[in-house]
């Protein structure tokens, strides 16, 4: 937005609201005789009201857009890379512009779902221009890709994962010569697809700007974490960023990012803490999303994987920059950080990585992760990604083999597969897994799995409650427990019509209640507490609870009780008060909606609730 001669932004709070407005607000002043600027919003001429529209529509629609880009990048070689092997698949002499280009990964489709996580940090991508001696561009080739631990699916404006291809609209001109390069430092040689487009430099092309790229790790505490620094004049275009907390705090999140620029000592940009930074807030309670400029690739408790690209708002240095992210409030957590850093600058330099040996690219095991990682699985079913949820079951089975967390991965891993491929795909594999751990929890969930498969009418009933609780089906009790870590889940035989719920729950415990039920049937699946749709902040209608114990409880038709309209809201995990689960095998259950909320002070007064509900099964 830009302005000729002052902006002034007021925020209002509402009356009622908390006393709190955050803001979070990048501006750039520049003198007069730099630049003339036509204040916001300026009258924009038919012609460039419709490249306005036709560019709305490519990134809205950026998944069709990004195949269409892939579509028209030809072919150009594959190259197979031996351990320890390093090979150009890019070299011109001659001035031009590497535009477009993308990478495929052909890796023996024998190699377990670990080795493919690591691959991504082993093989590596370097690029000089201009013949310099120094690569420009020295990074892990996932982490280049947002891509550091895992593959993802995702569309953004400059780079991309989709359909298995790597893709890459960063524009990279030379005046002289590109030199671009892989490294395979896995100990099993890879095959590399390849495709691009170049073109030639345009004869009036005003003095380059080349492109740079530096990776950067630390698992320092009580320092700032540098992400990338240079000399020189140019413009900073991007960042990718990895933060994982391994002290079982969020205070990670809460890190600023300090951007100092031409010398100076103190920043002329400093923010409010990592998730404003990429756009986002409340330690992104929204869950994973991703933009054409922005985007939270990986969220699990105190592990997120972000990105956040400069286009309009490009970061402009005149002597060169340094890029810190805070280690958490204060430099005050421990775990991990690592990040990639985009810039454009007037001469090729060198990136600044300094790789060490391969095996040190991985940041160290934590005691939160086994059960922390359940809250990202959550993540990548809500928004459908389930192949990627089982290839990341299948490499936590690995990491964690000889624990009591490696079995449950392992099967829960054969459930994605059951949904994505069938019952048939995994029936063996189930009965094999129910006899090798015969008489233990893992047997038990791989027992239930297959029950569920034998007759139309047997369905799966899940709870998970953070207080003491009697639940009723049809009259009759089901489950009283008082846990809130562990999934209960229980075999029910369901015949089609209507079937009454009746709940009583008393909040137990000092953080927010809790309830979760769902049902899993030949009918489809019951999302009876919340939606899985992460925009639905509202409990399924239907609900009617009461303060008051009905005389033939749990019998719930007693007129002289008077019933509400639950003010239950959807509610997702993780959250700062829940985020370490006991791995299962029961997939799509626990990224649904709790209730957490039934009237106004209930949580406090530790009132017994009772709560009805019919549903209707086809």
């Amino acid at each position: 937005m830009p302005f000729r001669k002052s902006l002034r932004i007021v925020l209002a709070v509402p009356p009622g609201e908390p006393p709190r407005a955050y803001y979070h607000i990048n501006y750039e002043t520049f003198a007069a005789r730099d630049v003339q600027v036509v204040s916001f919003p300026p009258v924009f001429s038919d012609q460039q009201q419709a490249k306005i529209r036709a560019i709305a529509g490519a990134w809205e629609n950026m998944r069709e857009e990004t195949k269409k880009v892939l579509s028209d990048i030809p072919f150009r070689h594959d190259i197979t890379l031996a351990p320890g092997e390093e090979k150009s698949w890019f070299q011109q002499d001659a001035p031009g512009v590497l535009k477009t280009w993308w990478l495929e990964i052909k890796a023996d489709e024998s190699l377990s779902a670990l080795a493919r996580a690591k691959l991504l940090r082993q093989l590596s991508l370097s690029m000089y221009w201009d013949g310099n001696s120094t690569a420009s561009v020295n990074v892990p080739l996932g982490d280049f890709f947002f891509n550091a631990f895992r593959a993802r699916e995702f569309e953004s404006l400059p780079v991309a994962y989709l359909e298995g291809k790597y893709l890459c609209r960063f524009p990279m001109p030379f005046q002289k010569s590109a030199l671009c390069k892989l490294k395979n430092e896995a100990p099993y040689p890879v095959s590399i697809r390849c495709g691009y487009t170049a073109e030639p430099l345009a004869v009036n092309t005003a003095p380059l700007n080349y492109f740079h790229a530096a990776w950067n790790q630390t698992s320092r505490d009580g320092f700032s974490f540098l992400t990338a620094s240079a000399k020189g004049k140019g413009y900073l275009a991007g960042c990718y960023l990895i933060s994982i907390g391994a002290d079982g705090s969020w205070n990670m999140l809460e890190g600023d990012e300090s951007i100092y620029r031409d010398g100076e000592a103190i920043p002329s940009m400093h923010g409010t803490g990592l998730e404003d930074y990429f756009n986002a807030g409340w330690y992104y309670a929204r869950g994973l999303f991703t933009r054409p400029l922005h985007g939270l690739i990986e969220k699990a408790a105190m592990r997120t994987a972000q990105y956040r690209v400069f286009l309009t708002d490009k970061i402009d240095f005149n002597e060169g920059f340094r890029f810190n992210f805070e280690f958490g409030d204060g430099n005050r957590s421990q775990g991990y950080m690592s990040g990639i850093t985009y810039w454009y600058m007037s001469t090729p330099s060198s990136s600044g990585t300094i790789f060490g040996p391969v095996e040190k690219r991985f940041p160290a095991q934590d005691r939160f992760e086994a059960g922390a990682t359940m809250c990202g699985l959550f993540e990548l079913e809500r928004i459908g990604h389930l192949e990627e949820a089982m290839q990341w079951c299948g490499e936590m089975a690995e990491r964690y083999s000889g624990t009591q967390a490696g079995p449950f991965y392992r099967l829960r891993a054969l459930a994605y597969q059951e949904t994505l491929k069938g019952y048939d795909s995994v029936s063996n594999a189930y009965y094999q897994f129910a006899e090798k751990y015969k008489g233990t929890p893992y047997s038990e969930e791989a027992e239930k799995l297959i029950w569920f498969q034998q007759a139309d009418t047997n369905a799966l009933l899940s709870m998970q409650m953070n207080g003491r609780y009697n639940f009723y089906l049809d009259g009759k009790l089901l489950s009283a427990a008082d846990s809130s870590d562990y999934l209960a889940v229980l075999k029910v035989p369901l015949s089609s019509g209507k079937h009454e719920i009746a709940l009583d729950f008393t909040s137990t415990r000092p953080e927010e209640p809790k309830m979760l039920i769902y049902l899993r049937t030949h009918r489809g699946d019951f999302e009876i507490t919340g939606s899985t749709d992460p925009k639905d902040e509202h409990a399924p209608s239907g609900w009617m609870c009461s303060k008051e114990r009905p005389a033939n409880w749990p019998d719930p038709n007693d007129p002289n009780v008077t019933w509400l309209d639950s003010v239950a809201t959807g509610f997702h995990l993780p959250h700062m008060s829940q985020w370490l689960f006991i791995p299962n095998a029961f997939i799509n259950v626990q990224s649904s909606g709790y209730i957490t909320r039934l009237w106004e002070n209930w949580h406090t007064s530790r009132q017994t609730a009772y709560m009805k509900l019919t549903i209707d099964l086809p």
